[in-house]
């Protein structure tokens, strides 16, 4: 619905195309409505739908229709991240639908490193961790540890520079006149009503 959101979606295609995925179609719900989406799905095989829209009254309605038909069709659901913030969301239908999400940073509160941060930081400021917190030590071990053994030159030397970070992980690319940018993409599903890390503590089905 929103050039972001269209920009997002032509880029998953390119990448899709290039990959030379079996099967897979493209549906523009703010056009064809958010019920259109079933009809490319395959009755004997999973059926990943790969959600780019926003918006707390359309995710609710989106995901009730889903879990309508669910009987019907085998479906993962992989919406924006952002989705877990809206308040009236029912996660027992995100759990239903076998939800996975995707983002730049995962925090897994199951971690021990994890536990002993959040200890440490509720001791000495009186209060919970926020993402922020998480991310700020995450980048700043990573950029001065990199300095420290690198130099100032240290850019050069990124792709061999790995850290035990707690909620990010680092994968760079350059891109000509922008300098580097990280790709890592954190992948975590929805189980018995908490989030997991896929890569470490739950293979997918």
């Amino acid at each position: 619905g929103t050039p972001m959101e269209a920009a997002a979606a032509m880029a998953i295609d390119s990448i899709l195309k290039s990959s030379e995925f079996p099967s897979y179609s493209m549906v523009n719900m703010t056009e064809e409505g958010a019920g259109s989406v079933s009809g490319s799905f395959s009755g004997s095989k999973e059926n990943i739908v790969i959600t780019l829209a926003n918006g707390e009254i359309f995710a609710s309605n989106y995901i009730r229709n889903l879990n309508n038909i669910k009987k019907s069709f085998n479906i993962s659901i992989m919406p924006l991240p952002g989705w877990l913030n809206y308040e009236n969301l029912d996660l027992e239908f995100l759990e239903y639908l076998h939800a996975h999400f995707f983002g730049s940073y995962f925090i897994d509160y199951e971690r021990e490193d994890v536990r002993d941060f959040t200890k440490r930081f509720q001791k000495e400021y009186k209060c919970d961790p926020d993402k922020y917190a998480f991310l700020g030590y995450d980048y700043g071990l990573y950029f001065l540890s990199a300095l420290h053994n690198y130099g100032v030159n240290f850019s050069d030397c990124l792709e061999n520079h790995k850290i035990n970070s707690l909620a990010s992980d680092f994968d760079w690319v350059e891109i000509p006149g922008e300098g580097h940018h990280n790709k890592s993409i954190m992948l975590y599903k929805m189980h018995d009503f908490q989030l997991w890390n896929i890569d470490k503590d739950l293979k997918l089905d």
